[in-house]
């Protein structure tokens, strides 16, 4: 069965069979038929998909948005897996809550927030995040089981889902905490900072940083209903601080950011360095407002795109000696250990050490 439609780059891919789930009984009942852990796409927002899968794929549409718990100064919230995050984070905010409104307008669904750790603006979901709930895979069956934040390993756009529980664990629902009463609110950022001046605000809330968001993201972001895409492809890069001075010493303009001893360096602006800012091939680029978004414009293999990310991959390794990773996830997932083989590149140390176990 054709996955096109169940990825926003739109591109082909077949699957033995595709089933779209709306409850944790039907994802029970139908795990039980299944000899092999099946893919679970949500949007498919953060997916590449090269080939052909060997599985069945499950689409999860788990809905529900409920409160369970009320403090003080707080509130925990419910939300299905399957439900649009950009769709809770603005009922959120419609409520007065805070805590997600620096993730607005971030593709995907609830369930996909906590597996990739999704952050922006200065936010990340793990600081709001109370428990994720779901169906384990313990090597004979399935069975219901809840993590709370700490056990989720949450990393800089990882978790313990896309390690140790990756492909054994199917995320059903999760529970934030969000705020009523604001003392925390994220406006450091320099773009959001930019708007609230062009605006002549001075002490936003949360629904006037929800709607900064979204402005600056609809302006430097493709809408994949109009240009297929996937966000940003690679993850920003950390590097020492050694290299980062070394690099400025030939870089002056070299943007970064200082965190926990290492600096932070946008991966758009390493690739915009290397030229490839708004490049097309036939039907495949990179976006012309940020390098950082591989686009389709017409293909239908995944492959192409797969090839622009190897050559950008190459071009910044042998300009700058960074091995980028990509944010998006690749599937087959062969294909990405593939990928660095292909283009001659090093594999990301921590991969390098997973593939050693």
């Amino acid at each position: 069965m054709d996955l096109q439609r169940y990825n926003t780059f739109r591109v082909r891919a077949e699957a033995p069979s595709v089933r779209v789930i709306h409850s944790v009984g039907e994802f029970t009942s139908v795990l039980h038929q299944l000899d092999t852990p099946p893919y679970v796409l949500g949007e498919g927002s953060n997916i590449l998909l090269v080939d052909d899968l060997d599985r069945p794929v499950l689409i999860n549409r788990i809905k529900g948005i409920g409160v369970v718990k009320e403090h003080d100064n707080t509130v925990d919230v419910e939300i299905g897996a399957g439900e649009s995050w950009h769709g809770f984070v603005q009922w959120a905010v419609e409520q007065g809550w805070g805590g997600v409104e620096n993730l607005a307008l971030i593709p995907g669904t609830a369930g996909a927030a906590p597996i990739q750790n999704i952050g922006a603006y200065g936010r990340e979901i793990a600081e709001v995040l109370l428990h994720v709930r779901g169906l384990y895979f313990n090597g004979s069956r399935w069975e219901w089981l809840q993590l709370d934040g700490h056990q989720c390993r949450f990393g800089y756009r990882t978790s313990i889902f896309k390690q140790e529980l990756q492909e054994k664990f199917i995320v059903c629902g999760i529970t934030l905490r969000l705020t009523r009463h604001h003392h925390d609110l994220r406006v450091s950022y320099w773009s959001l900072q930019k708007w609230l001046e062009q605006h002549d605000i001075s002490t936003p809330d949360v629904q006037t940083i929800f709607r900064a968001v979204v402005d600056i993201r609809r302006q430097r972001l493709p809408d994949p209903e109009v240009l297929p895409n996937a966000g940003s492809f690679f993850k920003n890069v950390f590097v020492t601080e050694e290299y980062y001075h070394k690099l400025k010493s030939q870089y002056g303009e070299l943007p970064a950011f200082e965190q926990d001893g290492r600096y932070k360096i946008p991966s758009g602006w390493l690739i915009e360095k290397c030229g490839w800012k708004g490049k097309r091939f036939n039907d495949v680029g990179t976006f012309a407002r940020q390098a950082l978004i591989l686009v389709n414009y017409g293909t239908s293999k995944g492959r192409d795109i797969y090839h622009l990310a190897g050559r950008i991959l190459r071009d910044v390794y042998e300009r700058f000696g960074i091995v980028l990773e990509p944010e998006v996830q690749i599937w087959p997932r062969h294909y990405l250990d593939n990928l660095y083989r292909e283009y001659a590149i090093p594999l990301p140390a921590h991969r390098a050490r997973e593939n050693q176990l």
